[in-house]
């Protein structure tokens, strides 16, 4: 038996909508909609082939099981399959911010510093790149939130700006095509979440203490 996609002018009216109900391949609580047909939809509305969630591909069964063309009308068999958007990753808000802690919405860690970025944050161990307050934040500390493919890097350099940020690394954010704003931490958590809210594709890395 071979199987092949029913070309446009096979798919018979006589085959598929006017067979509803009797044919074993269209049982009538799975119909199909030929364009112009209606159903309504659970919320009231028509619906029809155009905006149908179900996708469906038809396919003309030809021959016998042995591929000999066989004697008789062809049939159509229907096969259904969903398509759904991929999820759009959003940036998690700032939950709360006090001296030495920070809470991300979504996640029951609490951190003493942290970094986020769309569907996710951490903790920001300075220990991992040697970072200190002088010199400051280095382009090691902000890669991993940049290979998220955010537009916008917001960093606190903490509750009394000791932290420092040098310009060769708002030099090399920016030569990733992504801006970059550098505020006092109370003020960086604000700007970040009112980023968030615009949903823009935003990220973070913030010191919570001085």
């Amino acid at each position: 038996m071979r199987l092949h996609i029913a070309p446009e002018k096979n798919r018979q009216r006589q085959s598929l909508g006017t067979n509803r109900g009797k044919d074993p391949l269209l049982p009538p609580e799975q119909p199909f909609f030929p364009t112009g047909e209606q159903e309504e939809t659970e919320l009231g509305g028509p619906r029809t082939a155009q905006n149908s969630p179900r996708q469906h591909t038809l396919i003309n069964v030809v021959g016998d099981s042995e591929g000999q063309a066989a004697d008789g009308p062809e049939v159509f068999a229907l096969f259904r399959f969903s398509v759904n958007p991929p999820r759009k990753m959003t940036s998690p808000e700032i939950a709360s911010l006090s001296w030495g802690h920070m809470k991300v919405k979504g996640c029951a860690t609490s951190y003493k510093d942290c970094k986020v970025w769309p569907g996710g944050s951490r903790g920001w161990d300075w220990r991992e790149t040697g970072t200190d307050h002088h010199p400051g934040v280095q382009p090691s500390d902000l890669e991993e939130v940049l290979r998220k493919g955010v537009n916008t890097l917001v960093i606190g350099r903490g509750m009394s700006e000791a932290l420092q940020v040098p310009s060769s690394t708002l030099d090399y954010v920016k030569k990733q095509g992504v801006e970059v704003k550098v505020y006092q931490t109370e003020k960086a958590v604000q700007e970040y979440n009112a980023l968030v809210g615009q949903g823009v594709k935003v990220g973070g890395v913030f010191h919570s203490t001085c």
